[in-house]
């Protein structure tokens, strides 16, 4: 048998790139970033410009990172443009600059905010609005099971960023993490998010078949299908997943228990303290004796 040709080269380990390295002789089909184009439709759209303009940045940033295997710069600039153009009419025009980058980390990031952050709270039921059918219906232990499975990783959950300014040093920092999701899929939302362990990648799965909600500050609440956590080894630590598998009573993770009884035994403690605190205060004095 001849010996390979030394323009072959060797097969690629990111399942996201092409298969092949380019090499002499060789031709590597360019792939058109999903993120790019998402970026450009959701900037079309007004009252969802400002994420489009977020995705736009962060498309055009990996794009260049991505040693030409990924193209789309010219998808992600015009969405950059129009998302600009676009925030501006939705706010002052004099501070359209401003609103862009407030209001497009306020969409692009307060789905992960509003998530971990309830999360942390134990809000289960503000976690569960966020989402869309079966996640809708998470139970609590599902819910406390995965928090438990990302701060054994990574500890507490601190802050996402305030601005897309804040967010590109985070991006940054991420590396090849994000290149590997900018053709993964076009109603995603990679957020690097801080834990006590440092900057995480957190990936929220976008149900575009649902008219976003107002949230609290007035931006548009993103509704959900999905929520991840991409865990050290590279892999998705999908809600879905891990709500699945405690359902089944297959969940192997790391899992906090819920004591019922003791939550109760601690409320019935506290009453009677406080009733212990009353009686004492209403008996009357012991009179000396003379």
């Amino acid at each position: 048998m001849a010996p390979f040709p030394d323009t072959l080269c060797a097969m690629s380990d990111n399942p996201y790139t092409n298969d092949y390295a380019v090499g002499d002789g060789v031709t590597v089909e360019e792939r058109t970033s999903a993120l790019a184009i998402t970026s450009l439709v959701l900037s079309l759209t007004c009252c969802l410009s400002p994420l489009g303009l977020l995705l736009g940045i962060i498309s055009l940033v990996t794009i260049g990172g991505s040693g030409g295997r990924v193209k789309g710069s010219g998808l992600a600039i015009a969405a950059i443009v129009i998302g600009i153009v676009c925030s501006a009419l939705l706010g002052f025009v004099g501070f359209g600059a401003y609103q862009a980058n407030v209001l497009g980390a306020q969409v692009g990031f307060g789905a992960a905010d509003n998530v971990l952050g309830s999360l942390e709270q134990d809000d289960f039921d503000a976690v569960r609005g966020r989402f869309v059918a079966p996640l809708d219906q998470v139970s609590d232990e599902a819910l406390v099971a995965y928090r438990a499975a990302y701060e054994d990783a990574y500890g507490n959950y601190q802050s996402t960023p305030s601005t897309i300014f804040e967010s590109l040093p985070l991006y940054g920092q991420l590396g090849q993490t994000m290149q590997n999701y900018q053709t993964g899929g076009q109603n995603l939302i990679p957020i690097p998010t801080t834990f006590d362990g440092g900057v995480v990648l957190v990936v929220a799965y976008i149900d575009q078949s649902a008219a976003p909600t107002t949230g609290p500050s007035g931006a548009p609440d993103l509704v959900l299908r999905d929520f991840a956590v991409v865990m050290p080894d590279g892999s998705e630590l999908l809600l879905s997943e891990v709500a699945e598998a405690v359902e089944a009573g297959e969940w192997t993770g790391v899992i906090e228990s819920i004591d019922p009884d003791a939550m109760i035994d601690e409320a019935e403690g506290m009453v009677d303290d406080v009733m212990e605190g009353i009686t004492d205060e209403a008996q009357p004095a012991e009179s000396e004796e003379p």
